[in-house]
């Protein structure tokens, strides 16, 4: 098909983008309370986890079959909206973690704080160990991935901790997913708003979770998945066979699920 491009239109999906960024500058404008600005934050992330989750991956869907038409407004394929998509997005969250660290920095001085473990106080660290031993270390499920054991589903949006182990000679990786039933967030005694986020916890403490291995490079991983998407969505009403595709693929997703 040949391309036929609008100067006078605009792509859906980058459009989108502008949008949010201009969310993002509310959290970025010194005459919005810290707080409210906080807010702005998380509402420009959760934008962004929905925008990939359906929009980027019903492109993703598109590429995958093969699907070569081009968008009306902006000449592009599906292939080259995720292309340029990319590139948009890579600098906004850079900047939304630079606001965000700008605001945490704000707050200190209210007794809002959120810390890494060696900015904890002796008596914090000794209330985190025991909040740990108690309360998390029970109910976590820590997984081994190696030659026996497949690389585990990841659930969309859920926190994942990873560490490489080694026992002997032989290396591995080690998962250990966050429960959806445990705060992420730890809120330390004190008259000031103190906490330290849960990751953090499970990094300082994974010795105590795999006891039995060498433990390097601990992380913290957050997947977020290619959402359900409707065949009969307006971005392929004018493709019937395309619809066709798609039901067969959303089909067979949910039957591997």
């Amino acid at each position: 098909m040949e391309k036929k491009i609008l100067d006078y239109t605009q792509n859906r999906e980058l459009s989108w983008l502008r949008f949010n960024q201009r969310v993002l500058q509310e959290a970025q404008d010194l005459s919005v309370p810290l707080l409210e600005r906080m807010k702005f934050v998380a509402i420009f992330t959760s934008n962004l986890d929905e925008f990939f989750m359906i929009r980027v991956g019903s492109l993703h869907d598109m590429e995958a079959l093969g699907d070569e038409s081009i968008d009306r407004r902006s000449g592009m394929t599906a292939a080259e909206q995720l292309d340029e998509i990319y590139k948009a997005v890579a600098p906004l969250y850079k900047e939304r973690d630079k606001t965000y660290a700008e605001i945490k920095k704000q707050l200190s001085p209210y007794g809002v704080c959120g810390l890494s473990f060696k900015e904890l106080e002796q008596q914090e660290k000794k209330y985190v160990k025991k909040y740990f031993k108690e309360q998390i270390l029970p109910v976590l499920s820590p997984q081994i991935v190696d030659a026996n054991h497949p690389f585990p589903h990841l659930l969309n949006n859920t926190i994942y901790v990873t560490a490489n182990l080694k026992q002997g000679n032989k290396s591995m990786l080690g998962i250990i997913p966050l429960p959806d039933f445990i705060s992420d967030i730890v809120y330390l005694p004190g008259h000031d708003i103190r906490y330290i986020r849960m990751e953090k916890i499970l990094i300082e403490y994974m010795e105590l979770i795999f006891d039995q291995y060498e433990i390097s490079d601990k992380n913290y991983i957050c997947v977020t998945r290619n959402a359900d998407i409707s065949p009969d969505d307006e971005a392929f009403a004018d493709d019937a066979d395309f619809r066709k595709q798609m039901k067969e693929t959303l089909h067979k997703r949910r039957r591997m699920a």
